[in-house]
């Protein structure tokens, strides 16, 4: 039976991360004397606080001498709980795991175990810690009379009106208008209409 290489992408929908993630991955597997020809990949933008059971890496056919790769621990979950539990489950089908920014192996040992125990504590904490700061932060804005968000009405090309009536005025489309700035075409006729300009 082919081994098969799960290489695990959980990230942002920003598409340089997950193209770094994907390159580490087949660092490790280069690292490793696989074949990269084994790889199949599983991405998904999910939160990492949903169970990983209702997740696409709960959905993957785990087979005994298989191959589990992510870039680090969090990759998995946001609980020690979802993060042991899933690690448990390849442990007991023999499946190898191993995490791109990090050097130890995961086995059955209690050393590994322990190691897995403190990474996912850690990484917990610190997520809660800046949750709290976020929080605090907020809290503390709206208490000194900061409005959060976006002003109402106020848009992000709002200090650049001046220059789109100009262009407006000199017969440059609202398309060609919308490029210049990278935005849609949507949002520069919404600021045309909000400042009664015309388009000639």
């Amino acid at each position: 039976m082919t081994q098969k290489i799960y290489g695990y992408l959980r990230v942002s929908t920003n598409k340089q991360e997950l193209e770094g993630n994907k390159g580490e991955i087949l660092l490790k597997v280069n690292e490793l004397k696989l074949n990269s020809q084994n790889i199949e990949w599983i991405e998904e933008t999910v939160s990492g606080m949903k169970n990983y059971k209702t997740r696409e890496l709960g959905k993957i056919d785990f087979k005994e001498g298989d191959v589990f790769i992510t870039s680090e621990i969090s990759r998995i979950g946001r609980t020690i709980v979802q993060i042991m539990s899933f690690i448990s489950e390849l442990l007991q089908k023999k499946v190898k795991v191993y995490f791109t920014k990090s050097k130890f192996e995961i086995d059955n040992s209690i050393s590994s175990q322990a190691m897995i125990f403190a990474f996912s504590l850690t990484a917990q904490i610190e997520r809660e810690l800046i949750s709290q700061r976020t929080k605090d932060a907020l809290a503390k804005k709206k208490k000194d009379g900061q409005i959060l968000g976006r002003p109402k009405n106020k848009m992000i090309l709002d200090n650049k009106a001046e220059e789109i009536k100009k262009l407006l005025d000199d017969g440059v489309k609202i398309n060609k208008i919308a490029e210049k700035y990278n935005m849609s075409r949507s949002t520069i006729s919404k600021l045309i209409k909000k400042n009664g300009f015309k388009e000639k």
